[in-house]
């Protein structure tokens, strides 16, 4: 990762109301602080209008990105933000945020907060509240000399989840029945 004054944040998925895109934007534009740079990558409903409003020097909105650019939005992460509002199963975002080796920043909604262990693989604050998300954004900035090895157990995470994993299993599995 480069080197940077700021904690770089990376969404990544649709720009609409339910995925808390907005709430994370607005969340970071009333910071007193300028300790983070946010890239948003993805399309949707609210780009156009949400762009108009929050692109700066901190908020840099991409559009939609090609799928093979994708490794290198990570590369410049510190971290992946998943600010969910609504109920989502199982955000792919954050399996691939782990593959990277970059930790995620995810709201209690949903199936997302069953995929981090918090403090180890990233954080979770409660969907929608702000002074959650503050609270947590604080404690990312203090530990930030330990997000890369949050990304790292991440990715260790997600090697469970490889399909030759799955078949070594089941094949310890069919060798470990009684017959």
């Amino acid at each position: 990762r480069q080197a940077s004054n700021k904690i770089q944040l990376l969404y990544l998925g649709q720009l609409e109301e339910y995925k808390g895109i907005r709430f994370l934007l607005e969340a970071l534009s009333s910071l007193a602080t300028d300790e983070y740079a946010l890239t948003v990558a993805g399309g949707g409903s609210l780009f156009k209008k949400l762009r108009e409003q929050y692109q700066s020097q901190r908020v840099n909105f991409l559009g939609l990105v090609p799928h093979e650019s994708i490794d290198g939005l990570f590369s410049h992460a510190d971290l992946t933000v998943v600010p969910s509002l609504w109920w989502e199963n199982s955000p792919t975002v954050i399996y691939e945020s782990y593959a990277a080796a970059v930790p995620v920043l995810v709201s209690d909604a949903g199936g997302a907060k069953e995929l981090v262990q918090p403090g180890q693989t990233g954080y979770i604050f409660k969907s929608g509240d702000l002074e959650s998300l503050y609270s947590t954004l604080r404690q990312v900035a203090q530990e930030r000399a330990n997000l890369r090895e949050l990304g790292l157990a991440g990715q260790r995470l997600v090697a469970d989840f490889q399909p030759q994993h799955y078949v070594k299993k089941l094949m310890q599995l069919c060798q470990d029945s009684p017959r």
